[in-house]
């Protein structure tokens, strides 16, 4: 049965993007039916239009339901260990430590977008999508988060520019950006981040 052959190759609680999928001999069509008919009786459950996943019962529920956080990243972040966004705003610069702001709407910059930004609802959760200023990959993405937000510095500060830039800097140290990967993406950006970088000397801190 189709519902066999996806369970062992993705698994319990995790998203099935339809328009992915592909089994051998089947047309897309006819796909698409099988997972009306399996919705239809409660073999698969849908998260979100063209989104599905197998629940799997415990002990405690009857029925567990899949982490919103899962969809969002393999959609629109990170697939099979391959990079193509990153959250940007104030969802980063929580994660940072320079805003106590929890967003209601989290931003995410990624390859999969072509606009400047456009507001969409996943599940219950409200995003706001756009496009890079260059292509994201492995390498790269870490540096670009880090770029994005200080093209909007101080936006999301709440502490003194001595303490965000010491939290910055530390970030840049843990996870070890590089100075030629810097020069080489500071191109695709206004020239307010390099003047930042110079006025902050975190430009000094970069490996």
């Amino acid at each position: 049965m189709l519902s066999d052959l996806l369970i062992e190759q993705y698994g319990y609680n995790t998203p099935l993007f339809l328009s992915e999928i592909r089994a051998e001999g089947i047309s897309p069509n006819t796909l698409k039916q099988q997972f009306k008919r399996m919705t239809d009786a409660g073999i698969l459950k849908r998260f979100d239009k063209g989104i599905y996943y197998f629940p799997k019962k415990s002990r405690v529920l009857d029925e567990s339901y899949l982490d919103g956080n899962i969809v969002i990243s393999e959609k629109y972040i990170k697939q099979n260990g391959v990079v193509f966004g990153y959250y940007s705003g104030t969802a980063f610069a929580n994660q940072l430590g320079i805003t106590t702001q929890v967003p209601a709407e989290k931003e995410i910059v990624t390859n999969k977008e072509s606009t400047k930004g456009r507001r969409i609802t996943l599940g219950n959760y409200r995003l706001r999508l756009k496009k890079p200023r260059g292509f994201i990959d492995n390498q790269n993405w870490q540096l670009m988060q880090l770029l994005d937000l200080l093209n909007e510095y101080p936006q999301w500060s709440e502490y003194p520019g001595e303490e965000v830039n010491l939290r910055i800097a530390r970030h840049i140290k843990e996870k070890e950006l590089k100075r030629k990967d810097l020069t080489e993406l500071l191109r695709c950006y206004p020239d307010k981040v390099s003047r930042v970088l110079l006025e902050s000397e975190l430009a000094y801190v970069f490996a």
